[in-house]
């Protein structure tokens, strides 16, 4: 814009990345400025008019091999592939055993706003109380997301028995049945 001062005005984006500085010349022929909030954030004086597209590039836990009374923790990676920001993201988590389902959770974690191409993980805990075969499932969200069908995953844990394993030891007792304690050297078996 070029006021009647022949003074030169580009429109531009703060520093903030999401916010525009647009300018315009009244019917005087003056430069004015309006700032506006661009959603989907400002690149060269414009205001992005990409999308976000969240997905879930990994679930993992440890401990692998989970036993009964075993408190698991679950890692998962949400990538937005899409082309403009995400403005909010929002998760969910589902635990479903065969013997009954058996929890789940969400919110909103923290970060919540995931660039284009930018990649962040998340954890979450689980307690598992019996042996059992489960499906753990994650779903993320973000509002203008437009690929629904990548924002979930799944992955099966097989809950063991707890197994306590005694250390080797010598046999101690009354091996002869006259109330006397024998030892019983069983190394030389």
């Amino acid at each position: 814009v070029t006021s009647d001062s022949s003074t030169t005005k580009t429109d531009n984006c703060w520093q903030d990345g999401m916010t525009l500085s647009e300018y315009y010349c009244t019917s005087a022929g003056v430069a004015e400025q309006q700032n506006y909030p661009c959603p989907y954030g400002c690149k060269d004086g414009a205001c992005v008019a990409g999308v976000p597209d969240v997905t879930i590039t990994s679930l993992t836990f440890s401990p692998y091999e989970p036993k009964a009374g075993d408190t698991v923790t679950f890692t998962y990676v949400v990538k937005n592939v899409g082309t403009a920001a995400t403005k909010d993201l929002s998760t969910g988590t589902w635990v479903s055993c065969q013997g009954g389902s058996v929890g789940g959770g969400g919110g909103n974690p923290s970060p919540v706003v995931i660039a284009p191409g930018e990649s962040r993980p998340y954890t979450f805990t689980h307690t598992f109380t019996s042996v059992d075969t489960c499906t753990v499932a994650v779903a993320v969200g973000s509002t203008g997301d437009v690929n629904v069908g990548d924002n979930k995953r799944s992955v099966t844990v097989v809950v063991r028995e707890a197994v306590v394993r005694l250390p080797p030891c010598l046999n101690y007792g009354d091996v002869n049945l006259d109330g006397g304690s024998n030892i019983i050297d069983m190394t030389n078996s």
